[in-house]
């Protein structure tokens, strides 16, 4: 099984508001592993698993959040 990591920039600002979206991520896609790094400048979301990228930001975005991914 091939398992990435997808880092994406978020406007996301608060612990309460990335733990929604994490739960609504999670709901969606149970078997993935989510978190957030909001004491980076770019509040940095991690998502691990398998799944496609596009499917994470149409979700996230659906909550009114901004969010790109970041390529290498």
């Amino acid at each position: 099984m091939f398992i990435t990591i997808e880092v994406f920039k978020t406007n996301v600002s608060s612990q309460a508001q990335a733990a929604l979206i994490k739960t609504s991520i999670l709901h969606h896609f149970p078997h993935l592993d989510v978190n957030f790094d909001l004491e980076d400048r770019d509040n940095i979301l991690r998502v691990e698993g398998e799944v496609d990228p596009g499917d994470i930001m149409l979700l996230v975005r659906q909550s009114g959040v901004e969010i790109n991914l970041l390529l290498d």
